[in-house]
């Protein structure tokens, strides 16, 4: 914006465009912020999902809650083995128990089978989303070498960038022909001469002997070479669809872990002779 004059009196203001690069750390700063909160706000969704199953520990009927009762049951029993209310107590513990470990483990693989159709789903708005940025820059391309306005365009493809961001973490580079490359912060070409693409298969059915590495899940391909999708040398760490592997691959087996342990430890004390 700049000042119209005719001689020595002003006429009002003249627009003369934006500067859209002078703005460009402080938009890849707030993406990546965004990927951050996408990232979170997913294992967070997790993680409460998991609390309301299990409950918490000071919870009769959470998990912890019928271990304990169990526990109390036994130790009544072991000093008092003639008591037939006193077994009685001990199968019914044993037997919500056993009803909570089922439970347990059914929905955190349900989560896992959410988190693997989750990333499906992202996995397709992703690469819809990079084949509009591209057919917008080729477009702002045209429109600008015409001299036509090409705000608007720049506009969509700002919003479509956005979207992206929630999902991978990224940078954006601004070219000389008004097109933009789009680059994970892990390094990867999203969009440059073309857009990458992005493949991955969903899974119907979601077992807890299930994992990516032995092939009963699928992993992610770029542009149809496979990469990783945890730890610091994947290319999309950071942003939702890391976080959704990372539920699907890491935090619910971790999870199903821990119930398997507490079913281990069931089969373990009904097995000792002394009970």
């Amino acid at each position: 914006m700049t000042a119209r004059s005719a001689g020595s009196s002003g006429q009002g203001v003249l627009i003369v465009g934006t500067n859209r690069a002078a703005d460009l750390p402080l938009l890849n700063d707030r993406r990546l912020a965004q990927s951050d909160q996408g990232n979170a706000d997913t294992r967070a969704a997790f993680y409460s999902r998991l609390e309301t199953l299990m409950g918490t520990p000071d919870q009769v009927t959470s998990l912890n809650g019928r271990v304990a009762a169990l526990t109390s049951a036994l130790t009544a029993a072991v000093s008092h083995p003639e008591s037939e209310p006193g077994l009685s107590t001990v199968v019914s513990a044993a037997k919500s128990l056993v009803s909570s470990i089922s439970a347990t483990s059914k929905d955190i693989q349900a989560a896992r089978k959410d988190a693997d159709h989750e990333i499906a789903s992202e996995i397709s708005q992703l690469n819809d989303s990079l084949e509009k940025a591209y057919k917008l820059n080729l477009q702002i391309f045209k429109s600008a070498g015409t001299g036509k306005d090409t705000s608007a365009l720049q506009d969509q493809r700002q919003q479509i960038i956005d979207q992206i961001a929630q999902i991978v973490p990224l940078r954006e580079v601004q070219q000389m022909d008004g097109s933009v490359s789009l680059y994970t912060t892990g390094g990867a070409v999203l969009l440059d001469s073309k857009p990458a693409v992005f493949g991955f298969t969903a899974t119907s059915v979601i077992v807890p002997a299930m994992t990516q590495q032995a092939g009963g899940l699928s992993g992610l391909t770029l542009n149809g070479r496979s990469i990783v999708t945890s730890g610091e040398s994947s290319v999309i760490l950071g942003g939702s669809l890391a976080a959704n592997f990372a539920v699907r691959d890491d935090i619910a087996p971790a999870a199903q872990a821990q119930v398997d342990s507490v079913a281990r430890d069931l089969v373990e004390r009904f097995q000792d002779t002394r009970v």
